[in-house]
């Protein structure tokens, strides 16, 4: 493969990668449990033939001149790696607060002692 397809590939995979990320964030809000796994192995999958195409980018630029075409591509694959990672922020945020919300539910219902139990144990001791 040559430079310019494997660019063009790792752009659109970054580009899919992106919008799937954009459509995570109401599953995680109504905490859809099948939804999210299924977005995480289909992550894992998009990283490790991300991982690929870099490697093989890599390879054929080999540190040679690099045509403007090229360094256009590159370009427009920094700015899709960046709007990843921002809604990758954005989710992980939201994931956060709900993970203390969910606590703060599980704490609610099922508190753990104050001071010792009555086996004379510090709280939250097994």
């Amino acid at each position: 493969m040559n430079a310019p397809a494997i660019a063009g590939e790792l752009l659109g995979l970054l580009q899919r990668a992106a919008e799937d990320a954009a459509r995570l964030t109401p599953a995680l809000r109504r905490l859809e449990a099948p939804a999210l796994l299924d977005w995480v192995a289909e992550r894992e999958a998009v990283r490790e033939r991300a991982r690929v195409l870099e490697r093989q980018l890599r390879a054929t630029l080999d540190d040679g001149p690099r045509p403007e075409a090229i360094a256009a591509q590159l370009a427009a694959i920094r700015r899709e790696a960046a709007r990843l990672r921002f809604v990758d922020a954005e989710n992980a945020a939201l994931a956060a607060r709900t993970l203390r919300c969910v606590r703060g539910y599980a704490h609610a219902l099922a508190p753990t002692p104050e001071a010792y139990d009555r086996r004379g144990l510090a709280r939250g001791a097994p």
